[in-house]
């Protein structure tokens, strides 16, 4: 498998900074190499129809990595949680996030207090619960922080990795905590998270809504998404602002259209662009150095 690398170059006796590109390949193993004999030659108008094929098998491998990527690290994406039942004067605060993949907890206590990671004979652990309403799977266990005495204090930081359905949906859970100092233990604290978790919402730019495009949204749909196709031509800046992301895709090098890419509206939405059509569209937007693309 090929792949090339996008970032900026200066030449000799210029101060001009110029767009380089580096070409590798990888074995059957993954393990990465120099550009040989089956590094095919991008930068030469992709002549090869092996080239064709191998470019396509990699567009479509990269479409859902990508996503699956941006899923799992969209912190950023996160929604806060509305909690309830915490004690007035409670010597700690809370607060919490979900996005589509994990549910965080990040509590506060004050000098002294401290909750349980298990139990040390007299305060009971820290414990996650479903609530019936809700229809969300737990994927492993809540994950605690270390601690060598089974208390957790100060700064503390659960997360519980989950699944949802592809829809929005209610999410409702319970977190059972003692929390104690060296004197005294209040009494069992239930607090209850609560609220509505929306899908991610893409926008999805193509050059031509047709087969192709509607394969892609139904593919993005299927995993949780809320996909709305559109094309380069007609998306204004309007268009993007309800979205979360834009998922800007692109046909085969000579068969996408360029119609309405170079003058598609600048956007401060985050934006993953394949391909061909996502290349000239970095460009146009003054996106001069990028993280990668094949």
């Amino acid at each position: 498998m090929s792949l090339r690398a996008r970032g900026l170059a200066t030449k000799r006796g210029s101060t001009q900074p110029e767009l380089a590109t580096a070409a590798c390949h990888t074995d059957k193993f993954g393990h990465i190499g120099l550009p040989g004999d089956r590094t095919c030659g991008f930068d030469k108008g992709m002549r090869s129809s092996h080239c064709k094929s191998l470019l396509h098998r990699m567009r479509l491998l990269l479409l859902p990595c990508l996503l699956a990527l941006f899923a799992l690290r969209a912190e950023g994406l996160a929604q806060d949680v509305e909690i309830s039942g915490i004690p007035d004067g409670a010597p700690f605060g809370v607060r919490a996030r979900i996005d589509r993949a994990r549910l965080v907890i990040d509590l506060s206590f004050k000098a002294g207090w401290h909750c349980y990671a298990r139990d040390v004979g007299g305060g009971d652990p820290v414990r996650l619960r479903m609530r019936k309403a809700t229809h969300a799977t737990w994927l492993g266990d809540l994950v605690l922080p270390e601690t060598k005495d089974g208390k957790l204090a100060q700064n503390v930081r659960l997360v519980q990795q989950l699944r949802l359905p592809s829809d929005a949906v209610d999410f409702d859970a319970v977190l059972d905590l003692m929390v104690c100092d060296a004197l005294q233990c209040l009494e069992p604290i239930e607090l209850r998270l609560h609220g509505r978790v929306e899908p991610l919402r893409v926008l999805c730019v193509v050059d031509v809504i047709d087969e192709h495009a509607e394969r892609i949204r139904g593919f993005l749909d299927e995993r949780g998404f809320k996909a709305t196709l559109a094309t380069y031509r007609e998306t204004t800046a309007a268009d993007c602002e309800p979205h979360d992301v834009l998922l800007c895709d692109s046909k085969l090098f000579r068969a996408a259209k360029l119609d309405g890419v170079r003058a598609f509206p600048k956007t401060n939405k985050p934006m993953v662009a394949v391909g061909f059509l996502g290349t000239e569209l970095l460009e146009a937007q003054g996106i001069a150095l990028t993280a990668g693309y094949i």
